[in-house]
């Protein structure tokens, strides 16, 4: 798919991206990303630049520890978010599944690092939270809120 193949609605960039495969892929994947998720993601950069810069994790109190690791868990809901929005449009797939689908992400990343950062990381930890992760997505998927 091409720049051109898309409709203008799709154009979110004010000019007109360098020629080639790359550019056109790059051109691509950002016009299926929509401004509030551009901003969002931006938001994310400057607090990620700003926050682990001023964080030691030598001599900084526990909290600090638990705001950069909830500062990584929004980098990766979002991160996964915003992909699965991308796959899903270009796809056609439905898109009341994209938060559930990062939420899981992310939580099994979470879960895989804090088992990491404590040392407590097998193939069996891995193996067991990848399997409870797969349950908690088909039992979510076959949820359905009830009407009021």
């Amino acid at each position: 798919m091409n720049r051109a193949d898309l409709p203008p609605s799709h154009h979110l960039l004010p000019f007109a991206a360098p020629s080639g495969a790359v550019f056109d892929t790059i051109y691509l994947m950002l016009s299926y990303i929509s401004t509030k998720h551009l901003v969002l993601v931006l938001g994310l950069l400057i607090l990620n630049i700003v926050g682990f810069t001023l964080i030691n994790p030598l001599n900084s109190p526990s909290i600090m520890l638990f705001l950069g690791f909830g500062l990584l868990a929004a980098d990766f809901f979002l991160m996964f978010y915003v992909l699965t929005r991308i796959t899903q449009k270009i796809f056609g797939r439905p898109r009341h599944s994209a938060r559930r689908v990062a939420s899981i992400l992310t939580g099994v990343v979470i879960v895989l690092l804090a088992l990491q950062s404590i040392g407590q990381l097998s193939v069996r930890d891995t193996i067991a939270v990848s399997l409870v992760c797969c349950l908690v997505y088909f039992y979510l998927s076959y949820y359905r809120p009830s009407q009021r």
